[in-house]
């Protein structure tokens, strides 16, 4: 068997993670395993392709900008990617997050819709289901409105009415593929993918998975005594100007004598000294810095309110520390009994304070273990890439 990957990164992030840890799986038990990715460094090796270099990404980018068209430029690099891709003749073809300013989409989806052999699409969000937003702002994905009076057509990637329509068009037809199956991340995802215009489309749930070596408790627990409880967030739950992030800045300006805020993945152009009152750390792909970051703090806060899995909540409570989460999307699956808490998405800094406390109250090595046992029962590297390649070869199981 064999099988290719396509992602828009090779390494970094959750999704070149990933991809990068199923072609280990892959290679590890004997299948033939390439990937193939958007844009990045250079290729190492025989098993890797990149599409598009740093130049036609950049003019991908400025026109999808300009005109509202990602997906729809990078037509040769598409070209002659298919050419690869039929030279290679694989069995499987995995794709992963085909956003990101480096694909012709109608044209890999014409090859896709003639392969012979097994298309297999991860839910990293919910791009492929949509006229353009990767994650679902309102209701007309459910009847494939998308379009004219769309409400978030100002912001990018979006543009004229016709071109948010036109994407949705193609996903209609996408649907029709015969030799296609989606692989959900999580409960949330199947369920809201039942709803849309993919509802016929073959669907697996296989759980995101972690390295549950890596990321792992630490070798001792900080007493509470005599320091602050340390809150930590993750920048790629912010972006900068949203209310996600204005929200998280008020709360932890109003609570810095309570509790020490760090927050791993701070973004150049950034400047930390106008928030004094957060540890910012720069951003890393290392594991193990990773690792040691979740291990240094005693509650980590996910404020994301759009997660197909939330793979940073799942490394954290392998790490042991529990997570608080709000009630959206994929986020509530990752909390077991005494792994955190789980909050309205409109809830109060109060209600939030008093979350936090709660959590910190509880017995901490208790409070580890169930954190612990909740990530090797559900998010196993070995179980759940077992459970991909069953879907490769047609076998029916789910994690």
């Amino acid at each position: 068997m064999k099988v290719i990957q396509i992602n828009v990164i090779a390494d970094s992030g959750s999704t070149g993670r990933t991809m990068r840890e199923v072609h280990r799986y892959l290679k590890g038990h004997g299948v033939e395993s390439k990937v193939v990715y958007g844009h990045g460094r250079k290729p190492k090796g025989p098993d890797e392709y990149r599409i598009v270099g740093w130049v036609g990404y950049y003019i991908h980018n400025v026109l999808a900008r300009l005109f509202g068209s990602q997906g729809w430029h990078s037509y040769f690099a598409t070209r002659k990617l298919v050419r690869y891709l039929r030279r290679e003749d694989p069995d499987v073809i995995h794709l992963r997050n085909l956003h990101g300013n480096y694909l012709h989409i109608p044209t890999l989806f014409r090859f896709l819709a003639s392969f012979p052999g097994k298309v297999v699409w991860t839910t990293h969000d919910f791009w492929m289901a949509t006229g353009g937003c990767y994650f679902l702002e309102c209701a007309r994905w459910k009847d494939g409105t998308c379009g004219r009076g769309c409400p978030f057509q100002r912001g990018f990637p979006f543009g004229r009415p016709s071109l948010v329509a036109r994407n949705m068009e193609l996903r209609k037809k996408i649907a029709g593929m015969g030799n296609l199956v989606i692989q959900c991340n999580s409960r949330y995802a199947e369920q809201a993918l039942s709803l849309s215009v993919l509802r016929n489309v073959p669907r697996r749930v296989i759980l995101n998975w972690i390295d549950l070596f890596a990321f792992r408790p630490g070798d001792a627990l900080l007493p509470h005594s005599g320091r602050k409880p340390v809150v930590q967030v993750a920048w790629a739950m912010l972006a900068r100007g949203s209310g996600r992030f204005e929200r998280f800045v008020a709360f932890a300006r109003s609570h810095k004598d309570k509790y020490h805020f760090r927050m791993l993945g701070l973004r150049r152009g950034f400047a930390p000294e106008d928030f004094p009152f957060i540890e910012f750390l720069d951003p890393t792909d290392d594991v193990c810095a990773l690792a040691r970051f979740y291990q240094g703090g005693d509650v980590f806060l996910n404020t994301s309110t759009a997660d197909t899995f939330g793979k940073v909540g799942a490394e954290s409570l392998s790490c042991g520390v529990p997570i608080i989460v709000f009630d959206c999307m994929a986020l509530p699956e990752l909390v077991g009994p005494r792994c955190g808490r789980v909050l309205r998405q409109d809830s109060t800094d109060d209600e939030m304070e008093e979350a936090i406390d709660e959590v910190l109250s509880w017995d901490r090595e208790e409070v580890r273990e169930a954190c612990r046992k909740q990530a090797l029962d559900r998010f196993d590297y070995e179980k759940n890439c077992r459970a991909l390649l069953a879907l490769y070869r047609g076998e029916d199981s789910e994690s």
